[in-house]
């Protein structure tokens, strides 16, 4: 017996690829004491947001760290912060009362009652408020540095850091260069981003130092939602401060100031120029590969995105289709991270290797994603070579081609097979020592050269500039033949793997082998390529 509907019937398919929405990034998270505070609305170790509220803010009172800290952040911007407010000690002895404040602090788990304390609360946020933070601070309380060990804060912050995907804006010791240097060294995690020395502000009329952590958290929301949560914070203005607790000298170009002192040393600062600016891009990391703070903030926001983007790919069937789906899901994500300038390249796959039978009878699926983050330049260095090149000779562009002739076919035709490689020579008419440096491959790196001229017409008084762009390595350099009385050059041949022509401000020629891109006079004859394989 077969069914029949004489009509029209409405099916719901729920198969396709969902988007990816990228998880908040700049909530901040902020633990302190406020003796005065509303004890309704800032209970004891209890996550409590605040969203840009001054009204909400003042709630606060006016004793304590809290209170400073969240006009800190506000300072900068109106944030989302999660606030949790712990108790003072109450020792007469300073000393006892600041170890039992930190203490509290700390926190851990009721044993009665399983609740979280102190900074453990802020696993809890999201499930009472909603949001997880991304930027803890604790200021007043990851300064100190005991003998031989590092900040006890500090240290039970980062595995909660680790569970939210989070990061510490820690605060140096406000003492001294070497002090500072020797708190950096006392932590090794690519969560923690330390800043020295503390800030000067004028608070009713007087002038007092505080943490710097609260405004630097502030500046990093205030980037993230003006530029991107890929973006430095470095060389960004601090607003509301009037000074540091410690001169700061700085001169763009004096590698021996005690600003690039502190840089060198991975510990972030603050310097006068044009306005008070965060100036250091480096975590505590002892890893290189999450040595700057943007690259871990987009790793993580990354992950978590793609995480909570796909609780509805849980539990579903695995099929072929289920497999295509997620995969496009997550490719479309990385193209849209990519052209918001966010990563340079990225994609997904499944892997065939891990995906067996077996795991698959087993329920497991396996998917794997790599991306590529921009770097901050940290270190420009202008080196010009006017009037020491002979001669330049651009790449060629050739395509290599394959010839196809079939039945009928009078005369065989040309197949595109992708191009040839691109080569670059210069002539030098001298040896530069700095420029040997560059053969080969430098720490795994490949080399970025621009080339500026200008061309004229003949008869004609307008000048058109020329900006040639490279990325490749230094192949080959030719010494060729010294004789008497005649001129000793140096030839070298640059293979590039990056290759862009501009004149009289058009992009005549942008070569990418990296990324798939072929732009032709503004065509990009690879977009069709690119869409197909998500990147």
């Amino acid at each position: 017996m077969f069914n029949l509907q004489h009509g029209v019937n409405v099916i719901e398919v729920t198969s396709g690829a969902r988007a990816v929405r990228t998880a908040k990034s700049s909530v901040i998270g902020v633990i302190g004491t406020a003796p005065d505070a509303d004890e309704q609305k800032f209970p004891l170790s209890s996550p409590v947001l605040i969203a840009g509220s001054l009204k909400e803010a003042a709630k606060l009172g006016k004793r304590g760290t809290l209170p400073s800290a969240v006009n800190g952040i506000f300072s900068q911007v109106g944030a989302t912060v999660v606030v949790i407010r712990v108790e003072e000690g109450e020792d007469s002895d300073e000393k006892l009362k600041e170890e039992e404040t930190l203490s509290n602090v700390i926190g851990g788990v009721d044993e009665e009652t399983g609740e979280y304390l102190g900074i453990q609360a802020f696993l809890s946020s999201e499930s009472i408020v909603h949001v997880a933070p991304r930027i803890l601070i604790a200021p007043q309380f990851t300064h100190q540095l005991p003998e031989n060990a590092g900040n006890p804060v500090v240290s039970a912050l980062i595995p909660i850091a680790k569970k939210l995907r989070a990061i510490i804006v820690a605060d140096g010791p406000n003492t001294n260069d070497e002090e500072a240097i020797k708190w950096r060294k006392s932590v090794g995690s690519s969560r923690v981003y330390v800043v020295d020395p503390w800030v000067k502000v004028f608070t009713e009329g007087k002038e007092e130092t505080l943490p710097s952590s609260p405004f630097v958290a502030g500046l990093i929301a205030k980037v993230d939602s003006e530029q991107g949560f890929w973006q430095s914070p470095s060389n960004k203005e601090i607003n509301g401060i009037v000074g540091t607790s410690r001169a700061i000298d700085f001169t763009l170009g004096n590698i021996s100031c005690r600003a690039n002192y502190l840089n060198e040393n991975e510990v972030t600062t603050i310097i006068h120029q044009n306005g008070y600016r965060l100036w250091g891009n480096r975590t505590c990391s002892n890893d290189p590969k999450w040595a700057f703070l943007p690259v871990r903030r987009t790793a993580d926001l990354i992950n978590d995105s793609l995480l909570r983007a796909h609780l509805w790919a849980v539990d579903r069937n695995i099929t072929k289709t289920y497999i295509d789906e997620v995969i496009e899901s997550v490719n479309s994500y990385l193209a849209s991270l990519k052209a918001q300038g966010a990563i340079i390249s990225g994609k997904c796959y499944a892997t065939p290797e891990l995906n067996t039978p077996a795991n698959i009878a087993s329920g497991k699926v396996y998917f794997d994603f790599e991306f590529t983050p921009p770097y901050p330049a940290e270190q420009i260095t202008f080196r010009g070579y006017a009037g020491k090149i002979d001669e330049v000779t651009l790449p060629k562009l050739t395509i290599k081609t394959e010839e196809y002739r079939a039945g009928g076919m009078d005369i065989p035709i040309s197949i595109d097979m992708g191009m040839e490689k691109l080569e670059a020579e210069f002539t030098f008419a001298e040896y530069d020592s700095e420029l040997f440096r560059l053969f080969g491959l430098i720490n795994g790196n490949s080399v970025a050269l621009t080339l500026r001229g200008g061309m004229q017409g003949s008869g004609s008084n307008d000048i058109e500039g020329v900006i040639i762009n490279l990325r490749g390595i230094f192949r080959e350099f030719d010494f060729g033949s010294w004789k008497p009385a005649e001129k000793a050059t140096l030839k070298c041949t640059v293979a590039a793997h990056y290759y862009k022509l501009t004149i009289g401000g058009n992009e005549l020629i942008e070569i990418d082998a990296v990324n798939t891109i072929r732009k032709i006079n503004g065509v990009d004859q690879m977009a069709l390529l690119q869409a197909v394989l998500g990147i």
